[in-house]
């Protein structure tokens, strides 16, 4: 899933309320608390679990399903009624006073300079997420682990590889996941998009070959330094695999990329005879810079945000950048920031956000994003457009795009990229908008993301189909021999 910038103000939820001193026993703690706060018009589901741990003080874990997290650790202490969670994966925290008779807690989540009132009910069980689309085994076809050697000797990936049972030579795919640091499976909002694809074109007999980025899970190497043509050169490395494999069909070996993926294919498919194919998933048709503008202003408008502050937001944004382009400086970025928002004469001037208290805390939130997108990837990213890798592209393409993805709306990317292929006078070329799914392609409702989490539903069938029915469908091209480069 690609990244999206969100600069602007965010809510204030009110202080705990205040009771009456009793005698409160970590045994008054222990077990799963649920409950919920409003961020940009939505509600956010939390579920906190706290432990007792063996030396007698407390443990948690916790799950924001929305942002795509689940059970990860945090650390708990309590002071009478006063508990406090800091969870360092999130660099959030929780602060909150339990009721009486252990009704209730009764507190503020504080997370990226935001304080956001959230009160959890203790529950007997944490909430169950339905993902019925995931496989069980056993499977009906084999399951390998495989190390993928690769010319950056500091990159070893590690994946997994499904082969069909018949005899081959079988079609094979690599699956390249979104941005972030993703596993083998895409797994994100409780859901694994890649089990499900991989299982589902494996059974309609072709090998498909997934992997962690390199850094990530089982893979070696640096993802923090890695941008997008990085992540092209291991994609290479997987194609390279399948194509000295016994039992695959050197000429029909393709790469599958889901939103960054959607880019990293191209850009491999213009350096290597090796990849007879891609399909593009969410793939972007312009470039970083204009996404992330219009993705932001989908994704408030769609929650609802005031005019005012969207346009407010916009102008902030194009600011930052603008100087992280033409600079290469957070420092930079962040001054430009601070500069317009006391120059800013409408929507919401600095001065009425210095008078409500929310100036410190505004500009903590602007330094944290600021600094936490301005690495050599966002750089890449921001000024690349893949228009000109798919210009290039003259093997066969199917690009897909959902008619409710806010991340990467079918129009302009699905239109771009289609004209893109025919100026560089390539035929074999399918795009299709999908009615209803979101950038996930699942079957949405408004297309959020805070609904990706919720919905049980990992990916729609009839992507599935579309997908394995387009590759089998697929001609070998004579020129694709085993070993060519």
């Amino acid at each position: 899933m690609l990244k999206w910038l969100l600069f602007g103000v965010a809510a204030l939820g009110g202080g705990c309320d205040r009771f009456e001193s009793e005698t409160v026993f970590d045994a008054d703690w222990v077990g799963y608390w649920s409950g919920s706060f409003r961020i940009l018009g939505d509600s956010v589901h939390v579920v906190l679990q706290i432990v007792e741990t063996d030396s007698g003080g407390l443990s948690g874990r916790m799950s924001l399903p929305a942002q795509g997290v689940f059970d990860v650790p945090a650390l708990a202490e309590r002071e009478g009624r006063d508990l406090r969670v800091q969870v360092p994966s999130l660099r959030g925290r929780y602060q909150g006073r339990l009721r009486r008779g252990r009704s209730g807690i009764r507190g503020d989540w504080l997370q990226a300079g935001g304080k956001f009132r959230l009160g959890l009910a203790s529950v007997s069980s944490p909430p169950r997420f339905l993902r019925p689309q995931e496989p069980q085994p056993p499977f009906p076809y084999r399951v390998e682990e495989v190390r993928i050697g690769h010319s950056d000797g500091g990159v070893v990936l590690s994946g997994t590889l499904t082969l069909p049972d018949e005899d081959g030579p079988h079609p094979a795919v690599v699956l390249v996941s979104g941005s972030g640091p993703q596993d083998r499976d895409e797994a994100l909002f409780g859901h694994r998009p890649f089990l499900v694809l991989a299982d589902h074109l494996t059974r309609s007999g072709i090998a498909v070959l997934r992997y962690d980025d390199r850094g990530v899970a089982e893979s070696s190497g640096d993802f923090a330094g890695a941008t997008t043509e990085d992540f092209a050169t291991d994609a290479l490395a997987a194609v390279d695999y399948l194509v000295a494999l016994d039992g695959i069909d050197p000429a029909r070996v393709g790469i599958i990329g889901h939103s960054e993926g959607g880019i990293v294919a191209p850009i491999a498919a213009t350096r290597s005879e090796r990849v007879a194919f891609i399909v593009s998933l969410a793939g972007t048709g312009i470039s970083g810079r204009e996404l992330l503008e219009l993705q932001t202003r989908l994704i408030l408008e769609a929650s609802e945000v005031p005019a005012p502050v969207i346009a407010l937001n916009r102008r902030i944004q194009q600011e930052v950048l603008d100087d992280l382009l033409e600079a290469g400086s957070a420092d930079g970025a962040l001054e430009v920031v601070r500069e317009e928002l006391e120059a800013s004469g409408g929507g919401l001037p600095y001065a009425a956000i210095t008078a409500l208290g929310l100036a410190a805390q505004v500009d903590r939130s602007l330094e944290e994003q600021i600094r936490r997108v301005a690495s050599p990837w966002m750089f890449f990213f921001l000024a690349f457009d893949p228009s000109t890798a798919f210009e290039q592209v003259d093997v066969p393409v199917l690009a897909l795009n959902g008619s409710l993805d806010l991340q990467v709306p079918p129009d302009p990317n699905l239109r771009l990229i289609r004209e893109a292929l025919q100026r560089g006078g390539n035929t074999n070329v399918t795009t299709m908008e999908l009615d209803g799914l979101n950038h996930l392609f699942q079957t949405a409702s408004s297309g959020l993301p805070s609904e990706y989490g919720r919905i049980e539903e990992t990916m729609s069938p009839e992507v599935l189909r579309i997908v394995a029915e387009w590759i089998i469908a697929l001609d070998p091209r004579p020129t694709r021999e085993r070993g060519g480069s």
